[in-house]
């Protein structure tokens, strides 16, 4: 069983897999969304026992959210809901077809149909509810926006446009900020903290963070003199 819960402004939907629906359940899973959305003004449900029950009836009053109960025996009433089961119900049924996991398809589904621009509106429900698109798999199948590129290259410049790659395990030598050292010393990377920038070096057992500009490889600094 599944609660459904469509927002009739934007179409974002949530779904709730119910082991069961008493009152106290129903209300946990809409404390989630209130919690991050906020409470809404009106909510529209069917004439379920789980939304006539007194309990529930108080939770929507401590919330002061004007209540609408759909017409008996006509789920059309609450059109926006009912369309949604439909889609709902067909996707994860091809889904699961292909022998995929019951969680699997329902966060596959919500995460595509979230993304797809809608017919009342012309935009996807994210738009509406978040304010920008969801960055999901089909993000992957298009080039980077803008930002990400000025992202990249500015990464690039802190990085001093360097050729050189490190890796966890490589033994380097790190400036060394010692008063009366040696300006390198030998260390070994133990991890990555920031992918190509910066890396946690151990040096006579401390951990060192440096960035790629006070690394270079044991050969490099031969080089060097």
């Amino acid at each position: 069983m599944f609660l459904v819960v469509v927002d009739s402004y934007s179409k974002w939907p949530e779904v709730f897999e119910m082991s069961n629906i008493t009152s106290g359940r129903t209300i946990e899973a809409f404390k989630h969304i209130f919690a991050r959305y906020g409470f809404p003004v009106h909510l529209v449900t069917d004439n379920g026992r789980s939304f006539t029950s007194s309990e529930f009836q108080d939770f929507i009053k401590m919330a002061q959210i004007k209540h609408t109960f759909s017409a008996p025996y006509h789920p059309a009433t609450n059109g926006a809901a009912e369309r949604f089961v439909e889609t709902f119900k067909s996707a994860i049924t091809k889904i699961k077809e292909g022998g995929n996991s019951l969680a699997y398809a329902i966060n596959l589904f919500l995460s595509d149909y979230r993304s797809t621009p809608q017919r009342t509106t012309g935009v996807s429900p994210a738009r509406l509810m978040l304010g920008r698109e969801l960055r999901n798999r089909f993000s992957l199948l298009r080039p980077p926006p803008l930002t990400e590129d000025i992202y990249n290259k500015v990464q690039s410049r802190e990085q001093g446009n360097r050729e050189t790659k490190f890796e966890v395990g490589q033994k380097v030598m790190v400036k060394d900020y010692r008063r009366d050292s040696k300006p390198w010393v030998q260390g070994l990377i133990i991890a990555e903290s920031i992918p190509n920038v910066t890396y946690i070096v151990d040096v006579e057992g401390m951990r060192w963070k440096r960035h790629v500009n006070q690394m270079v490889t044991c050969s490099d600094l031969l080089d060097l003199g």
